[in-house]
């Protein structure tokens, strides 16, 4: 069996796949501690990691069995269990000023670290106060004494069952503010003096500090007046480059197609009494244009083209070359069909031309019967959104009533 260029490409890849595998068995087997496959010690895991469960074999005398070992964490005790404590605490204690340069010098948020992984444990942390602090390490500053104002923040540090409790000193100062946010500050609590007065309408104040100060209305943006027309006009660009060029190319299609039976039954009648393609063309230009006098100058596209084919030949463009320019104009299969068929007409004569002509009456027609088939359909579609918008009005006047007579 043959593979193809696909296959081949898979079976590399499933080679390859294999060859990995095998080259990493040896890497998933047990290691040992150097006497062959035999273990001497299994590795604990780390502190305040979960137990591990080892799956091994042992031989025990000329019998094999599996057991599943199961190895507990490494603890701690006794003198060790103090210093991982104390060591935890210089572990959060680095960490809580955040962005402070220091525990004494608070004046952004602090970092409270909700456990100690080296060592397996949990911190909890309670404050005397929480207007300032809260348990977050969140810091409410703006309302401290000038000199700051010292906390204690209290750590609570957990390793299983046993606990201990740690003080850290904290001194919170008033944020660092720019000139121009010490200024801001001090507009907004006289405005907020001036609100607690109570009075019917808030008087504004005329100085702040000692300076005067006037007040004025935020002038309103000017961007959406300004951006309303400009999406205006690309609302009414966007929909005359496309919505209304597609609708009108729809509609012309539509229209070609309706006139095709028309203007090929004209052709058949005009030239099966003896006149030439050109004749006919210029007889059906002439009545077209007749007739779109009567009709206010009421334009129909297949017979627009068949005008311009025949001033095509009038000018002293070849038949072949108008009925060709004639077909490309179109852009519809039956017109580049009837325009091969014209063309045919001049290079190899009438014989027979007659009859294929008649026949492609007879298309036409069934096509335009087809077309005015589709064209009921969706006027009845069209018809739904009315008849339901309809039956919406007739079942409010039927319910409302029976409502209103409870």
């Amino acid at each position: 069996m043959k593979l193809g260029k696909k296959g081949k490409k898979i079976l590399i890849a499933a080679s390859a796949l294999a060859a990995v595998a095998l080259c990493a068995l040896p890497l998933t087997q047990t290691r040992s501690d150097g006497n062959g496959d035999l273990l001497t010690e299994l590795k604990r895991p780390g502190y305040g990691e979960e137990d591990y469960i080892y799956s091994l074999q042992a031989r025990y005398g000329d019998k094999n069995y599996t057991l599943d070992v199961p190895v507990s964490a490494k603890k701690l005790t006794g003198t060790e269990l103090q210093a991982a404590f104390d060591s935890a605490f210089e572990l959060i204690c680095d960490k809580m000023p955040g962005e402070n340069p220091s525990l004494r010098e608070v004046r952004s948020n602090l970092v409270f670290t909700p456990s100690v992984p080296e060592y397996g444990m949990t911190v909890e942390y309670t404050l005397n106060d929480y207007s300032v602090i809260n348990c977050f390490g969140e810091v409410n500053n703006g309302a401290v004494p000038q000199e700051g104002e010292n906390y204690t923040v209290y750590a609570q540090i957990t390793y299983g069952m046993l606990s201990q409790s740690y003080e850290i000193p904290v001194t919170v100062l008033l944020p660092v503010y720019s000139d121009e946010e010490r200024e801001i500050n001090k507009i907004l609590e006289e405005l907020a003096r001036a609100d607690k007065t109570g009075e019917e309408d808030m008087k504004l104040p005329v100085s702040v500090d000692g300076q005067d100060i006037a007040f004025s209305e935020k002038p309103k943006s000017k961007a959406p007046i300004i951006l309303l027309p400009v999406l205006a006009a690309f609302v009414f660009w966007y929909y005359k480059r496309f919505v209304l060029k597609k609708r009108a190319e729809n509609e012309r299609e539509e229209q070609l197609r309706m006139d095709y039976s028309e203007i090929v039954s004209k052709l058949s009648l005009l030239m099966g009494a003896g006149m030439s393609g050109a004749n006919a063309f210029k007889r059906i230009s002439r009545d077209y244009a007749d007739t779109k006098a009567q009709k206010n100058g009421t334009v129909r596209y297949g017979y627009e083209e068949v005008a311009a084919a025949s001033n095509r030949i009038a000018s002293g463009v070849s038949e072949a070359e108008a009925y060709a320019a004639f077909g490309r104009a179109c852009r519809i299969h039956s017109y580049i069909k009837l325009a091969s068929l014209m063309t045919q007409n001049v290079v190899k004569g009438t014989e027979g031309f007659n009859m294929v002509l008649r026949g492609e009456v007879t298309e036409a027609f069934a096509e335009r019967k087809a077309l005015a088939r589709t064209k009921g359909e969706e006027a009845g579609t069209k018809l739904l959104l009315p008849m339901v918008m309809m039956l919406g009005v007739v079942l409010v006047i039927i319910i409302v009533p029976a409502f209103m007579s409870f």
